[in-house]
């Protein structure tokens, strides 16, 4: 072996013995005088450490338990019996209960089989638990924490003395016992100077065997077989899977494959984690599980429900117990879990109909109703799609309310009234029946056929049609739509036929509240006053009319006479006159002169009415309608209507009316801007709301002090102003206002002591250029502010026909890019790149496509400046990483994968690709742009190194000599591969100095252990010429173009 240092691995129960460490020094010395080498012995302090020293070391003696003993005789160790450790005992400790704790070291782990030689032990009814030393586990009992601890009984003897004592039940004498190995490596080359040791002796493979054999009585098999009917009855209950799992799945019971519909062979191409459906943040709480699992970590961990998701797409929940196991003598998880999803979709049945009844007690009005009947129940039920259909005057079934995905498909169906008098779909049999209607199955179920391939293409597998009656009659249908087969099924129809009472209820009590609403709001807004007393003349109830017209509050009337009003005009026989009509029984009509609060008279024409209520009761209801100001009431409700009560400014409403009636006058070139407060929501949260309100009120009084008097300054939103600035002489005046707008919006604004400054952005549209009434000239100035936001704070941009069209582009590709993900429309094409030096295949480069159901295919030029910018843009990533990660896979070749600058600066975006990369054959090549290596050295690097820590990533710089880049970079550059811009592959063969600086860069990638690839080779000429220059790969049109995956395939 050559090795000047040899490892020697204790145990950690030596750690805890003193005899065990003397023993092992004593192995150590004979072993350094034999060999003649110096021997390095690890003696951990605990079982993990252990491990980690197992797995980690380079171990040539292990002085181990039996069962690593065992694992590493089958790893090739030759194993040897310390001389007079033929046998080892073990103590139970304790008080033995009817449901009882067992506590030990996992070292010994192996040993606990050892408890079937006690009778008096149902080894189906404890618990065992592991503490990281013996010592520990003798605490636990001692303390009373645990019921048994199996520990050495050498152990058992020291921490009686030490600890005090507890009773010993029993002592185990066994076979088992701690074994020393031996590399075979080691030994074959010195087996001679290890053949007369004193401290131990070789034991040949068959005697070792029987030495770890174990014999046990027919009761002790009874018992073993009583754990093995238990297991084999849980690995067949239907509802239940067990697997076990490192990193990937090593096994899974006959049913995880029946639940997920993945086979045994996929299943262990998997990771755990693959097919369970939860958040980031359940995942990597549960991945950090897995890893302390396999380094020793023993805990039971319950998951009460799991969201998965099958093969076929389907989402199931499961009730998950786990725990460490060891698994062909590997520290492995084991999960147990039984699938709920029968009971979650039951909760989820009856959260639904609980909010939905909620809803009902809360909500007024229809639209209220329906929009909170969809949301729940795309909500809770998890489904895609839900809308409500409302039966118009015509008999057509109209979209009253939708959400979800698929909003697209309800432009892709009928229901006319034909429709829904002959079709035999269910939204139309639900509707002419009456009764709940199930679609189980859209592939299978004939009723379905109408528009099934609509269905299909958006994931509705199954869906349901409930109608809603009102007075016995069908006036809507809810209809609700899920990604799974039988989602809605017989078994549910019950709760279905349940929300459909629930809404039919819902909607009969939101007519009857309307009415008694309309009543009520008839009294209380009335434009006349409303006033009851009792028979005594004691004030009942005032409505809002009387208290705005007398100034009195509610309060003040209650319980008070109406001489309040008293303004001294009328006379006492006029009192006597009305007290004698209403109490006869008769109405009262006159005109009274009556006294505000303030002291002002007001008049109104009023009737009395008296009303005898049942048992005796009598009312008196009086009626008022004031003739004192209508006028002045009438221009005070059209201020109202027009201005903003704040600022004193136009509103929208009455910007919009004023700013069209100018454009009809004729007003000539006008300018509309509109003003938007950057982040005024922050003034608010930091000055109060009060600072906020004089913030807009000093922005308005500074805009309106700017402009013209026939100019308009409107507060058309929160923190929204509009101008229309008229006659301007020449358009190019705009530009100069604009200044003078950015200098006052700019200017400090003083709130409570402290100086704000403002941040906005502006939005210009010239009248008539940019349009010709006020609504193209509004939306074109939106357009504009749309992009002034984009650009940054403090600019006003100005509307032109390039930004129209760019913001269509924009709204195009966003569409695009989002249906994408969604419908999963994402394709690479694949453009293969060869070995210059024997013309073989060497990798690819994945190309981003977006393919249509029809087939239509959109090429990067259309989106890729998009991509950058997409809010999904994460999302995007991990399917290509994934994507990629499965074709390395799949065809055993480099494949590379280009980064936007957004992506590569992503924190998690390392992790990502680390984590695709650990179980690759080949390098996955993370290819970013010298540009964007260059923007940020130092963060590039950091980067690029924590991604190079695997052996599966490389970094290629595309576009290489194009940038910012000189040749005096090219060592900065931690790259795999430098990619030559294909303008230098063009140039070269007529340009020597672009010849030059290619052979420059070549050389030196050549001594800096770079790879060189030259793009875009689209002649044999050029072919040729980079051959001879050296360069390492070849890649274009001349040897292959991008490739669709089936005709990549052929080139493998």
């Amino acid at each position: 072996m050559g090795k000047g240092t040899l490892n020697f691995l204790a145990g950690v129960y030596v750690h805890e013995n003193e005899r065990e460490r003397e023993l092992v020094e004593k192995i150590k010395e004979e072993f350094e005088r034999a060999l003649g080498k110096r021997i390095n012995l690890l003696i951990p302090k605990s079982y993990r450490e252990e491990l980690t020293l197992h797995e980690t070391e380079d171990i040539d003696l292990y002085y181990a338990n039996s069962l690593m003993a065992f694992k590493q005789f089958r790893e090739g160790y030759v194993p040897f019996r310390v001389r007079g450790k033929e046998t080892e005992v073990f103590a139970l400790a304790g008080r033995l209960k009817e449901d009882f704790v067992v506590v030990s070291a996992p070292y010994l782990e192996g040993y606990l089989v050892t408890l079937f030689l006690i009778k008096e032990l149902d080894l189906l009814r404890p618990e065992i638990i592991y503490t990281e030393l013996e010592e520990e586990a003798y605490r636990e009992v001692l303390e009373g924490t645990a019921d048994l601890c199996l520990i050495h009984r050498e152990s058992y003897e020291l921490f009686r003395r030490k600890h005090g004592e507890i009773p010993l039940l029993k002592e185990i004498e066994t076979s088992l016992s701690n074994y020393l190995t031996v590399k075979g490596e080691l030994y074959r080359e010195e087996e001679e100077k290890l053949s007369g040791l004193g401290t131990c002796v070789k034991l040949e493979p068959e005697e070792f065997k029987r030495a770890l054999s174990f014999g046990f009585s027919m009761e002790e098999l009874a018992k073993l077989k009583l754990f093995f009917d238990v297991s084999k009855a849980l690995y067949q209950n239907e509802y239940t899977g067990t697997v076990i799992y490192r990193d990937r799945i090593l096994y899974a019971s006959k049913n995880v494959e029946k639940i997920t519909g993945y086979s045994l062979r996929e299943l262990q191409e998997m990771s755990i984690l693959d097919f369970i459906e939860e958040s980031d943040e359940v995942k990597r709480a549960m991945l950090r599980t897995i890893e302390e699992r396999k380094r020793g970590g023993y805990f039971l961990k319950l998951y009460p429900t799991l969201k998965i998701r099958t093969r076929r797409g389907e989402a199931r929940y499961i009730r998950v117990f786990s725990k460490t196991v060891i698994y062909n003598y590997q520290h492995c998880g084991m999960l147990i879990f039984h699938e709920i999803t029968p009971e979650v979709m039951r909760q989820k049945v009856y959260r639904a109909l609980r909010n939905i009844n909620k809803a009902i007690t809360t909500v007024l009005t229809q639209k209220e109703l329906y929009q909170t009947v969809c949301e729940t129940l795309v909500r809770e039920f998890d489904i895609k799609f839900a809308w409500i259909g409302r039966v118009d005057e015509e008999g057509n079934l109209e979209e009253l309310h939708s959400c979800g995905e698929g909003l697209d498909y309800l432009k892709h169906v009928n229901f006319s009234k034909a429709a829904l008098l002959s079709s035999n779909y269910p939204t139309c049999v639900a509707y002419r029946e009456g009764r709940v209607v199930i679609n189980p199955s859209t592939e299978e179920n004939p009723s379905a056929e109408t528009y099934r391939e609509e269905m299909l293409k958006r994931g509705f597998l199954s869906s349901a049609a409930i109608p809603i009656k009102l007075k016995d009659r069908v006036v809507a249908v809810l209809n609700v739509y899920a990604s799974v087969p039988n989602f809605f099924a017989e078994d549910v129809r019950d709760l279905l036929e349940e929300i459909q009472r629930d809404l039919s209820f819902a909607l009969e009590k939101i007519h009857t509240i309307r009415d008694s609403i309309l009543l009520k709001q008839a009294v209380e807004k009335a434009r006349e006053g409303v006033l009851i007393t009792d028979g005594e003349g004691n004030i009942l109830y005032v409505n809002d009319f009387i208290c705005e017209l007398t100034g009195y509050s509610r309060e003040e009337l209650i319980r008070k006479n109406p001489r309040i009003f008293k303004s001294g005009y009328h006379p006492k026989e006029f009192y006597q006159h009305l007290w004698e009509t209403i109490l006869s029984g008769k109405e009262f009509n006159a005109v009274f002169v009556n006294r505000k609060k303030n002291g002002e008279l007001f008049y109104v024409e009023q009737k009395i009415v008296p009303v005898e209520l049942p048992g005796g009761h009598r009312r008196f209801v009086a009626l008022w309608r004031d003739i004192t100001k209508e006028t002045l009431l009438s221009e005070e409700n059209e201020r109202l209507r027009y201005y903003d009560i704040l600022t004193g400014l136009l509103n929208f409403g009455g910007f919009k009316v004023n700013a069209e009636n100018l454009i009809s006058e004729g007003v000539g070139t006008s300018a509309l801007l509109l003003i938007d407060l950057a982040n005024f929501s922050y003034i608010n949260k930091t000055y109060g709301s009060e600072a906020g309100d004089r913030v807009l009120k000093e922005v308005g009084e500074r805009l309106r002090a700017r402009v013209k008097e026939r100019d308009l300054v409107g507060r058309i939103g929160g923190d929204e102003f509009g101008l229309f600035l008229t006659e301007l002489k020449d358009v190019k005046d705009i530009f100069s206002i604009m200044e003078r707008i950015k200098a006052v919006l700019r200017d400090e604004i003083k709130i409570n002591g402290a100086s704000l400054t403002l941040n906005f952005h502006g939005g210009v549209a010239i009248f008539p250029q940019d349009g010709e009434d006020f609504k193209t000239l509004i939306e074109n100035a939106s357009v504009a502010l749309r992009f002034s936001k984009e650009e940054g704070i403090n600019n006003i941009k100005l509307f032109n026909r390039e930004l129209e069209e760019e913001a269509k582009k924009f709204l195009y590709r966003e569409s695009l890019l989002e249906r994408a993900l969604r419908e999963k429309l994402f394709v690479f094409h694949y453009q293969p790149y060869f070995d210059t030096r024997n013309g073989r295949l060497a990798g690819f480069e994945a190309l981003l496509r977006i393919r249509e159901r029809d087939g239509t295919l959109h090429y990067p030029a259309e989106f890729i400046d998009y991509l950058e910018k997409f809010q999904h843009l994460s999302g995007y990533i991990d399917w290509a990483l994934k994507e990629v990660s499965l074709k390395i896979k799949s065809w055993n070749v480099p494949i590379s994968l280009n980064v936007s600058a957004r992506a590569f600066k992503e924190p998690s975006f390392p992790e990502k690709v680390l984590s695709h990369a650990r179980e690759l054959s080949q390098p996955l090549i993370v290819e970013i742009t010298e540009r964007l290596y260059m923007e940020d050295m130092e963060r590039s690097r950091k980067i690029i190194g924590r991604l190079k820590e695997s052996e599966k990533v490389r970094i290629a710089i595309d576009d290489f000599g194009t940038g910012y880049s000189s040749l005096s970079y090219i060592k900065d550059i931690n790259a795999d591969i430098l990619k030559i811009d294909m303008s230098f592959t063009k140039a070269m063969v007529e340009d020597e100095k672009a010849r030059a600086v290619v052979e420059a860069i070549v050389h030196l990638a050549r001594l800096l252990g770079m790879k060189t690839l030259a793009e875009g080779v689209e002649t044999k000429e050029q072919y040729e010429l980079v051959r001879d220059m050296g360069i390492d790969y070849a890649q274009g049109f001349y040897l292959a173009k991008p490739l669709p995956e089936e005709e990549a395939e052929k080139l493998l």
